[in-house]
């Protein structure tokens, strides 16, 4: 679940910046937290859920339970995750610098998963396919660097 990108100035108005700040780079859903508060049916709770967003905000009281919960969820002190400062280094949020490879490694899975698709369709459009890519994936790394090149020269003349 991704979440809206706050500023440094707008995170650090907040009541708990760093749990805001963890959440929007962790892309957890609100159930996740819910979940790891242990709020009842935390499952199941709708993006849009007041209760959650009002402890989350430090609207309404977050138990001591419930923020243990939040930092084992996030891997972190609560030191840290209930600062009232936001932590950041050379002017770089904290919590971008902790999601950053994991961030990179969803993207590039979801660029991977998008490319999948697209064949996918491709595939359902052109059964016939089906059988050239059973052969292929038989092929050898020479086998197939043959074949690449015989079909560009092709292309060429």
């Amino acid at each position: 679940m991704y979440y809206k990108k706050l500023t440094n100035e707008q995170l650090q108005k907040l009541k708990y910046p760093n749990l805001i700040a963890e959440l929007i780079e962790s892309g957890y859903s609100i159930c996740t937290c819910a979940d790891h508060m242990g709020l009842p049916d935390g499952r199941y709770r709708e993006q849009d859920d007041k209760e959650v967003w009002g402890k989350l905000y430090g609207e309404d009281e977050l138990l001591a339970t419930e923020a243990f919960g939040l930092a084992k969820l996030f891997g972190t002190s609560m030191e840290y995750l209930f600062a009232e400062n936001l932590k950041t280094t050379n002017g770089e949020i904290l919590a971008h610098i902790r999601w950053y490879e994991s961030n990179q490694r969803r993207e590039r899975e979801y660029q991977e998963y998008l490319k999948r698709e697209e064949i996918n369709r491709e595939l359902r459009k052109k059964p016939y396919l089906l059988d050239f890519l059973r052969e292929v994936v038989k092929w050898s790394e020479k086998e197939f660097n043959m074949a690449v090149q015989i079909i560009q020269e092709r292309k060429t003349a």
